[in-house]
């Protein structure tokens, strides 16, 4: 394995792309334009591990695919942000109301 990466290991580099990423997917906005540019900086920090493999075409037809795929799993993942927000947003709510009825029926 050569390093010829500016002395950050690859993996590092890589997990820091995949990181970035996620934050961003994360953010819940219409940023598909920096999701975009992200997923594409780490296919291309993963491509330097997988150059030989690149070259197969049962790879290459996985990258068609997984094109494809992104914005299925774009979406996927934003309703599943969505259902956690929610989720988290009653569990408070519930809190509250336990507090509430802690204080009511405590006798303090």
């Amino acid at each position: 394995m050569d390093h010829h990466h500016e002395g950050e290991p690859p993996l590092k580099k890589l997990q820091k792309n995949f990181t970035s990423l996620f934050v961003e997917l994360d953010k819940n906005e219409d940023n598909f334009t920096d999701c975009d540019r992200l997923a594409k900086a780490f296919l291309q920090v993963l491509n330097t591990f997988e150059i030989p493999l690149l070259k197969s075409k049962a790879v290459v037809d996985a990258n068609l695919r997984e094109k494809h795929n992104f914005d299925e799993l774009r979406e996927e993942i934003n309703r599943q942000i969505v259902q956690a927000k929610t989720d988290i947003q009653t569990l408070k709510k519930q809190l509250e109301e336990s507090k509430i009825e802690r204080r009511a029926y405590g006798g303090v």
